[in-house]
């Protein structure tokens, strides 16, 4: 027999003499959108860190670079540009070019593997939010055109791993279209307008599509960039095609904002259309876990944004408690 106390999965909650109540399992959408934050916000806490490092290494490498021109190679004629280098140095010159070349590189591409990052993890998260709101409503499969032979559902063990797949094959075919055409087909699911009053629309389509320029154009500007970004709003009077975008510190903790506050509206309306007796933990989620952590991050402009948010559209409450907090962390 082992040493070690065996941990138990929850604490259970002691009430009275002699009687223990186990804690209720968290509603799947607070914790799919609480490991969504998470991942986001470790990308924003880093990406400074990140380019600060590369911005000093790209320093350190021009300052080499530099030093070997001044003291190593002989400038022809006073031109600025032009350089002779020993044959017995060249090895060391192409070294430093090199490195030099790599870490200007990095100063573009990492930020846009970081922009990558941040939407595939919305991504990943709306796909998970799909999947939650098969299993709560599992009648909701009943819509699918999806079918199945005879010879392939034999193959399943059971009923429900069938639906799992059937599942799996709906979320798969719902995140390869376009980010417009999820919330096209998650309004026709639910019935709830999401995108009413939602100002950031046309800064996450943007967000998004200059993704997909990052992924499939080396972030050079094409004609279905601009098309998508001005169907959905976007002044694009200073985007030409054929430029060149890339993704600031700035763009970034922007579009950090937009996805988490995307998430978090999404999963909030969707948690008190699901689960309608579950309010009081929702409205619990919402001003403790979002807007207050957001306070006590000094991050007031998203906190104002969501108890707005929270004030506007969240008709009813689980006590009257909650409903008096949001409107205090709107002050």
């Amino acid at each position: 027999m082992s040493n070690e106390a065996s941990l138990p999965t929850s604490s259970p909650e002691v009430k009275g003499q002699g009687k223990i109540q186990t804690q209720e399992a968290p509603h799947p959408l607070k914790l799919n959108l609480d490991g969504f934050i998470a991942r986001i916000d470790s990308l924003a806490d880093h990406v400074i860190l990140a380019m600060n490092a590369i911005s000093q290494s790209n320093k350190q490498e021009r300052r080499h670079f530099d030093e070997f021109l001044a003291t190593k190679a002989t400038r022809l004629d006073g031109d600025k540009d032009v350089f002779m280098i020993p044959v017995d140095r060249f090895t060391e010159f192409r070294r430093l070019e090199r490195r030099l070349h790599r870490s200007q590189l990095a100063l573009v591409s990492v930020p846009r593997g970081l922009m990558v990052a941040l939407v595939s993890e919305f991504d990943a998260f709306v796909g998970a939010t799909l999947k939650t709101f098969y299993r709560l409503r599992p009648d909701a499969l009943g819509a699918s055109e999806r079918k199945m032979t005879y010879s392939e559902l034999v193959t399943f063990d059971s009923l429900e791993a069938a639906r799992e797949y059937i599942v799996e094959k709906e979320v798969e075919t719902f995140l390869r279209s376009s980010h417009s055409s999820q919330f096209d087909m998650l309004e026709t699911k639910l019935g709830i307008p999401l995108r009413k009053d939602l100002s950031i629309w046309k800064d996450f389509i943007e967000l998004t599509e200059r993704r997909n320029l990052f992924v499939h154009n080396d972030g050079i500007v094409n004609n279905q960039y601009l098309q998508i970004c001005r169907d959905a709003g976007c002044d694009c009077s200073r985007i030409k095609k054929g430029n060149v975008l890339g993704a600031s510190q700035k763009y970034f903790s922007q579009a950090h904002e937009i996805v988490y506050e995307l998430a978090a509206k999404l999963s909030h309306v969707l948690w008190r259309k699901l689960s309608p007796d579950d309010r009081a933990a929702a409205d619990s989620h919402f001003s403790g876990a979002l807007i207050y952590d957001l306070l006590y991050e000094k991050r007031y402009r998203l906190a104002r944004t969501l108890a707005d948010f929270g004030v506007a559209t969240f008709k009813t409450w689980g006590s009257d408690y909650f409903r008096r907090a949001f409107i205090v962390n709107r002050a």
